[in-house]
């Protein structure tokens, strides 16, 4: 386990200790992930995928690459998509090049696949392709680091899925012509994404985000504008200080290893201090105006003797509470979730009321020396590195019965949903026999069709989920009783 210092501050920034480079390589992992797109229509079964040719939306490729497994933080340094090429050509391409924001979900038939958001561009002046099977730098394209970087930092986690679409601006559809999913029975032509990264573990920053959620509170009146934080003096809740720390984003299974608040000195005094330092137990609401903070539940108090503060601007040990890790422990034990707040108390008990003083939040307008919360932490190694549990399937369907009087019958069912102890969104693929190529909505021929959906996490363990899509021909003049009917008799 490696440690992780938090430490919270007004603007959250994320940097890290860096480790040593390593690459992912992920090809396309089924033909519904590499498609071409023409008007309308999505040719998923394509052995090969035509760049470079007609922009404006018509004819473009789109990739959805599965199970990106880079840690959080990482620092891409290079990225690239390698395709092999299918058909030799002496044609160039120019070719524009996005990457979906977030996790990218499957292709759905009838989906517009351009109106998914997506980050910046990347231009891919591709040479001509003159040579079958040739998988080097020219089937290459430029660095995606950016477009990667970007689509990966908002709502994306290890784990998920990576989309991006080619698309050219060739007066013809036929331009370079690289190989498929489908192209070898092997697959090993097919296009393959190649992130190179650091891993980083964060070390983030926020600090006290109001002037509300530093305060001083007197026998009869809480002060929330001070520029300074008078700590030490008038035991006996006459006088105290209160902080907030709001949006600490801890992970529920680190374990605390050191904890303190960090302040800078506003003025210069030769005065000692003894403070008692306790902290609020679950998620700290915003101070009230009227309600008694002493009132909340707390945890056991530290005490803090810090030397005098002899000089302005300091921000160093000396300005440093003792470790507080058994205090914020408690609090997290004590229903508090990742996001919450955490709220302290600083209580002196010199007979004045002025003895140090510490900078607050409204001291400087770009608040750099306002209180800051530290939190050193360890996160356990990786839970699922020796992952064997397989996914498990939820409501998959029952046995379909239909009947048809001619040679099919259409099925449909809802589709089962899948959920894993390590690996995130697992989308299913779906296959039948002995019929292949059924699905839910297709026609299905009268007998018996077994279709089975399969389920495989990130460390290969395999569920699945079958029924079977019984179709009956029926009759309907089987078993006729009803006899004819004359219509328009004539009299006698």
């Amino acid at each position: 386990m490696k440690n992780i210092i938090l430490a919270l501050s007004l603007l959250t920034t994320f940097t890290g200790y860096s480790f040593n480079e390593q690459t992912l390589r992920t090809k396309i992992a089924n033909g519904n992930d590499d498609v071409e797109v023409y008007g309308t229509s999505k040719n998923f079964q394509s052995t090969n995928l035509k760049l470079g040719g007609y922009d404006g939306g018509r004819v473009y490729v789109a990739l959805r690459f599965q199970n990106i497994t880079i840690p959080a933080f990482s620092k891409i340094s290079k990225a690239y998509i390698q395709f092999s090429t299918k058909e030799a050509k002496d044609k160039k391409a120019s070719i524009t090049i996005k990457c979906q924001v977030g996790n990218a979900l499957s292709y759905s038939v009838s989906e517009n696949i351009l109106s998914r958001t997506y980050s910046n561009t990347v231009n891919w002046n591709a040479p001509a392709w003159k040579k079958a099977n040739e998988r080097g730098n020219d089937q290459r394209t430029p660095d995606l680091s950016a477009l990667i970087s970007a689509a990966i930092a908002a709502n994306w986690q290890s784990g998920n899925a990576l989309s991006f679409t080619l698309q050219g601006n060739a007066n013809e559809v036929n331009v370079i012509n690289a190989a498929s999913y489908e192209c070898a029975s092997n697959h090993a032509t097919a296009p393959e994404l190649v992130i190179e990264y650091t891993p980083a573990l964060p070390i983030s920053k926020t600090s006290i985000a109001n002037g509300n959620d530093d305060i001083e509170v007197y026998p009869t009146y809480k002060y929330f504008e001070s520029v300074d934080l008078e700590l030490g003096g008038y035991d006996a809740a006459r006088v105290y200080v209160a902080l907030r720390f709001q949006n600490i984003k801890v992970p529920a299974n680190a374990t605390i290893t050191k904890a303190y608040i960090q302040f800078t000195t506003k003025v210069a005094k030769d005065k000692k201090a003894t403070i008692s330092i306790k902290c609020q137990k679950g998620n700290a609401a915003a101070y009230g105006t009227t309600e008694n903070l002493q009132s909340r539940p707390y945890s056991s108090t530290i005490s803090w003797s810090p030397p005098a503060w002899k000089k302005t601007n300091e921000r160093g040990n000396d300005q440093r509470t003792p470790d507080l890790s058994a205090l914020v422990k408690a609090t997290m034990a004590s229903g508090w979730q990742s996001g919450n707040a955490l709220s302290f108390i600083l209580q002196g008990n010199a007979n004045e009321v002025d003895v140090i003083n510490a900078a607050s939040y409204e001291s400087l307008a770009n608040h750099s020396t306002a209180p800051e919360l530290v939190i050193e932490y360890t996160i356990p190694a990786d839970l699922c590195a020796n992952d064997n549990t397989k996914p498990i399937f939820a409501n998959c369907p029952a046995n379909i019965n239909l009947t048809t009087t001619g040679t099919t019958a259409v099925a449909t069912w809802n589709t089962p949903t899948v959920s894993d102890n390590c690996t995130a969104n697992i989308t299913p693929s779906v296959s039948s026999t002995p019929t292949t190529g059924l699905g839910k909505g297709s026609n299905f021929p009268i007998g018996t069709t077994t279709v089975t959906y399969t389920a495989k996490d990130a460390k290969g363990n395999t569920a699945t989920c079958s029924f079977a899509v019984k179709v009956t021909k029926t009759d309907p003049c089987a078993t006729d009783i009803v006899k004819p009917i004359f219509a328009n008799c004539p009299t006698n």
